[in-house]
Parts: C-alpha cells; structure tokens; sequence
C-alpha cells in the first residue's frame, strides 16, 4: 500500500526522500510510503488542489486551500473522500485532550500582563471561591477566549483519550512529558502551556448532525505540514485512530489518537496552565521511530515493511 502519486515529479522527490540520510528527510519519505489511510479519490483531489512546483510547496499550497480553512468550511479531512479514514460513532461522555501553546496566543493578542499575568489570573480564578480576584479574572480571561477563538481557522484538531494518559496528565511536570508522549514538540522555550480537556459529546454539538459519521477521523499525511515526528498507523488499526510517536522513549505500549471537527474554545475547558523551561526534544529521531514501528507491528505484522 502507501501514498503512490500519479505526478512523476511528485513521486520522485517522494522516493528521494525515503532514500535521504537525514533522519527527517527520511522520515517524511517513510510517512509516504507507510500511509495507507488516503482514498484514491482524496489522492487525486490532492493533487489537483496541490498545483506545481516542489513537494513541500505543492503540500503547503493543499494545506492552505483545503485543510487550514476559515471557519465555516470543512477541510478535506471530513469530507467523504477521506472515506478510509473517518472515525466511527465514539461515546458522547469520553473526555477529549490537546496541549496547546498558550504562551504563542498570549504573546500574540498582546493579553494585559502578558505571561505572568496569565498564570496569576488563571491561578485566581481556581481559588476564587476564597478570593476576590476571581471575578476580575474570569472576566479578563473570559475575553482571552473570546478573542483567541476569533483568531482560530477550522483546520482540524488532534486530540487524544484522557483515560489513556491519566498518568501522565496527574504528573506534577505534565508540561514537560505529556507534550512529548504525544509527538509534539513545541519551538521556542520558555513555554507556557494549557492543558484542555472536553467531551466528545462537545465535538458532536458543533457538528451537523447530518455529518456525525463524519466530525472524526484518523490522522494521515496529509493533514497536516510533512512532519518526521507524525507517524502512520495501518488502515486495520481499530477503530480507525491514530498512534502518536512517543519522543519520551519509555511508554510501554500505544495511545489512540483521532482528528476531530473545529470547537471554539471555553474558559471551562482549560483545567491547567505551567510554564515549561526544558522541554523534551526529539532525541534520536531513528531509535524513537524504529521503537514506534515495532508497537504498530505488534498489532499488525509487515506494517511497511
């Protein structure tokens, strides 16, 4: 299987990555080759959508034109001809997870305090019933969520299962580790992080109801920039998720991971904020990836091989 282009210079820059020496080179050229969730249908839109020129910038001009789309339209992700990818019903009370760089949106609407007046004020808030802060920062970050949502497009959201990360999520340095159990490394430390936490049930509500057998799918290759520390998951993976690689290199097995439909954000949402100094980096890229392979093959033996 894999993503096989009909356009020869597509298909020979993908081969000449797969065969590259640098570790993320090659593992962008593995993630074409691996991937076995894109419909012949969305393997052809993608290349009309995608133009001319070189891989990456043909991929970043399909992101732009039907993946990271203004609100109110729906990017190529749930749309049916991501068939071999959409994600059956999921249990409404099931509790989604995303880390998100608070510190970038800080910086960017300019919030009045700027970081340390972030944390003080969601700090208030959580003490408000013993302070008389609380009202005042709710109110202030109450219209940080107002204009954060105002500046989100409806690309999709990756999230992961709360009840498989609870070890993680209860870690007094979640900041440093949770991130990294989830394959994202976040660029220019210091960081401030939020940790967000909502129901499925919450997707679903902000999704037609014509389209629930369509507000979730599993992650592929092409929805989101050429990243070496995404990894595919075989198309048998129950019940078509995905696997995130673990840069931490010490988990025992895997945990699901699924794209889901735009939700405008709540205040009630964000359950915890830390700065994190040292986050955890890549590592070896190789080691982490060969480690990811093995987990995947123990589900499905041959798995790209």
């Amino acid at each position: 299987m894999g993503l096989h282009f009909d356009d020869d210079g597509m298909r020979a820059e993908a081969e000449a990555w797969a065969g590259s020496a640098s570790p993320q080179v090659g593992a962008m050229g593995a993630n074409l080759r691996c991937e076995e969730r894109v419909a012949e249908a969305r393997r052809k839109a993608y290349e009309g959508l995608a133009g001319a020129g070189s891989l990456t910038g043909r991929h970043k001009r399909y992101l732009g034109n039907a993946i990271s789309v203004e609100r109110g339209r729906v990017p190529d992700t749930f749309q049916p001809t991501n068939d071999l990818a959409l994600t059956p019903a999921i249990e409404g009370n099931q509790r989604l997870v995303r880390v998100e760089n608070l510190g970038f949106w800080v910086d960017e609407l300019g919030f009045a305090g700027d970081r340390p007046g972030f944390l003080h004020r969601f700090a208030a808030l959580k003490t408000a019933s013993g302070g008389a802060e609380g009202p005042q920062a709710a109110m202030l970050l109450g219209k940080f969520f107002a204009e954060w949502n105002e500046k989100r497009d409806a690309r999709p959201m990756f999230a992961a299962f709360r009840d498989e990360l609870q070890a993680e999520i209860a870690a007094p340095d979640w900041g440093r580790f949770l991130p990294a159990r989830l394959g994202i490394v976040f660029p220019n430390p210091p960081l401030l992080l939020g940790l967000m936490v909502y129901r499925v049930a919450e997707v679903l509500g902000a999704c037609p109801e014509a389209d629930h057998g369509r507000c979730f799918a599993a992650p592929t290759v092409l929805d989101r920039h050429f990243d070496p520390l995404f990894h595919p998951a075989p198309h048998t993976a129950p019940p078509r998720q995905g696997a995130p690689l673990d840069l931490t290199g010490k988990a025992a097995g895997l945990v699901a991971e699924v794209l889901h439909r735009h939700i405008p954000y709540t205040l009630g949402h964000l359950v915890a904020v830390q700065e994190v100094v040292d986050p955890v980096g890549e590592g070896d890229l190789d080691a982490l990836r060969a480690r990811h392979m093995g987990l995947l093959r123990g589900g499905r033996p041959g798995f790209c091989a």
